[in-house]
């Protein structure tokens, strides 16, 4: 299991930051994707494009 943390910023500088856990790399879009959903339920369905996603390893060891 690899723990990776998320953080995403709307243009409107909405932000979250959140841990995500992946078994294998090709899982990696699909928690992208749940981020983003999470992202979304956060600020009421409001989304103000562009959103920058940071992906960056939590814990040191094996990354995608």
């Amino acid at each position: 299991m690899k723990r990776i943390e998320f953080t995403i910023t709307g243009q409107g500088e909405e932000s979250l930051r959140e841990p995500g856990f992946v078994e294998n790399c090709s899982e990696l879009p699909l928690a992208i994707m749940r981020a983003v959903e999470d992202f979304l339920e956060a600020h009421d369905g409001e989304l103000h494009l562009p959103l920058t996603i940071e992906v960056r390893p939590s814990t040191p060891g094996p990354t995608c």
